[in-house]
């Protein structure tokens, strides 16, 4: 029998996450039975390694709110082994017998001057070569070896950047991701999306229809937490 986890996208009151205003919560559920996987209200289905209640959840707030780079490290050694091993699965188990791309969400423009680095290329880096070590244990024990894994920062960007989206609401952030990506050219391509939190999914979602539009036959949207 399925074991599912309530988890909350920006609860109301948290003494770890003032960003998110106090706003009105919307419930998802995780379902680490099937490999982890976050359903969101648009019905787009969202790879995840783990969501709020794990202990690292603690590192990347404070990674990302003070700056603490040297954190990345550690998050990079503890919880994404968990993603990567879910995107292998997912791998193997699609029809999509070619190569992969894993792609990073690309950075709000202050984000990245403020940080001076974007998490999600940071991660999905990483994602790419764990993935690629997993994979070639995977393929001395499989017939098909033609599948493989390669990182892309270019795939995905921005052609608007738009408010913060922590001084958004909800619905505000869903709209304001309409457009604000395209492309490069996917024909007949597999796509890994990496993002480093899911919240109300709207950048994930605009990433997704983004590739779709330029011809990526299957997109994987991951994330390392869901928030």
């Amino acid at each position: 029998m399925s074991t599912r986890y309530k988890m909350w996208i920006r609860p109301k009151e948290s003494p770890t996450d003032k960003r998110w205003g106090g706003q009105k919560c919307e419930e998802h559920l995780l379902d680490y039975s099937r490999g982890g996987i976050l359903t969101l209200s648009s019905g787009l289905r969202v790879v995840c390694a783990a969501d709020r209640s794990h202990p690292t959840w603690l590192l990347l707030s404070e990674a990302k709110d003070q700056g603490a780079f040297m954190l990345y490290p550690r998050l990079i050694e503890d919880i994404l082994p968990i993603l990567s091993s879910r995107l292998l699965q997912v791998i193997l188990e699609s029809s999509s017998r070619r190569q992969w791309l894993v792609c990073p969400i690309p950075p709000h423009r202050d984000a990245l001057q403020r940080r001076e680095l974007s998490p999600p290329e940071l991660f999905s880096s990483a994602v790419t070569r764990q993935v690629k070590k997993m994979l070639g244990r995977q393929l001395m024990n499989v017939v098909c070896h033609d599948q493989t894994v390669a990182h892309c920062t270019q795939s995905l960007s921005r052609d608007h950047q738009g408010q913060r989206q922590r001084t958004l609401s909800r619905q505000e952030r869903l709209q304001a991701q309409v457009g604000s990506m395209t492309a490069r050219p996917l024909r007949g391509r597999a796509v890994i999306l990496i993002d480093d939190v899911v919240t109300t999914g709207g950048t994930l979602i605009e990433g997704v229809r983004a590739l779709s539009a330029a011809g990526a036959i299957e997109v994987v949207p991951a994330a390392l937490f869901a928030a």
